[in-house]
């Protein structure tokens, strides 16, 4: 097979893994992004798939680009079934890289079909013996893929989950008299310990700051300060504000009590 039978396929792979390369940095290049996407889901698949299909698949263009795609939506409608159904979910980052793995292993078994087509003796037995091991490798980098797509899923479920988990904060009088004492709880409910800074405001003003608290997965931290209590029957705002300590100017929690 001549280079130049096998450019179609050259293309459809560098698409797949730039795409790829993209989709695991989490990297967005607005046009670029959007172009690689549309053709890894609604063209590559397909056409990696017709040209698997060598000689059996239809040479009339307009069925051809049909089938095309056709596949491509079929794939990439059974690639997220699949992925909903397993434990790591499904995302736009998996289904990128499990449409690519697809598209990778056709490109595999299409250069495979294809073949030298007129070549004889030794030269052709020469190069029939080096295209299994160009589909290997092809395989090889797909089936890499494919776990780096296990990997990454994993780690992102996690993180969703760890995310769509609670941290509470919870501000309360427990006491009554000349002075009055206010209960602060953080309950942290996620997966991971974190580290927070707390600041008491009182009628906008600061009193009372904790510049680092750490608190362990599926624990709560607790403290009591005491305060005046307002004369007459005037009340005054007590505001707790929780900031995590990669956020230290941004507020992350906040709750008010009047006193």
């Amino acid at each position: 097979m001549g280079r130049h039978e096998a450019r179609d396929l050259a293309l459809v792979v560098a698409t797949v893994l730039i795409q790829g390369f993209l989709a695991v940095r989490g990297m967005q290049v607005p046009v670029l992004t959007l172009v690689l996407a549309t053709l890894v889901v609604l063209v590559l698949p397909g056409y990696a798939l017709v040209a698997a299909l060598g000689d059996s698949a239809p040479r009339d263009f307009a069925l051809r680009a049909m089938l095309v795609l056709g596949t491509s939506i079929a794939v990439a409608a059974l690639g997220g079934l699949a992925l909903n159904l397993l434990p790591f979910g499904y995302n736009a980052t998996s289904w990128t890289l499990v449409l690519g793995v697809v598209t990778l292993t056709t490109c595999a078994v299409a250069y495979v079909r294809r073949g030298p087509r007129r070549s004889g003796g030794r030269e052709a037995f020469t190069e029939r013996a080096r295209l299994p091991v160009r589909a290997l490798a092809v395989v090889t980098l797909a089936g890499a893929v494919l776990v780096g797509a296990v990997v990454l899923s994993t780690v992102s479920a996690r993180r969703q989950q760890q995310n769509e988990q609670v941290v509470a904060l919870s501000l309360r009088p427990t006491g009554s008299g000349g002075l009055q004492r206010l209960e602060l709880e953080i309950d942290n409910h996620t997966g991971a310990s974190a580290s927070y800074r707390l600041v008491i405001d009182v009628s906008g003003k600061p009193t009372h700051t904790w510049s680092m608290i750490a608190v362990p997965a599926q624990t709560s931290w607790r403290t009591t300060f005491a305060m005046p209590v307002a004369s007459g029957a005037h009340t005054i705002p007590v505001q707790a504000i929780l900031y995590q300590a990669s956020s230290p100017t941004v507020s992350y929690r906040d709750v008010i009590v009047w006193v």
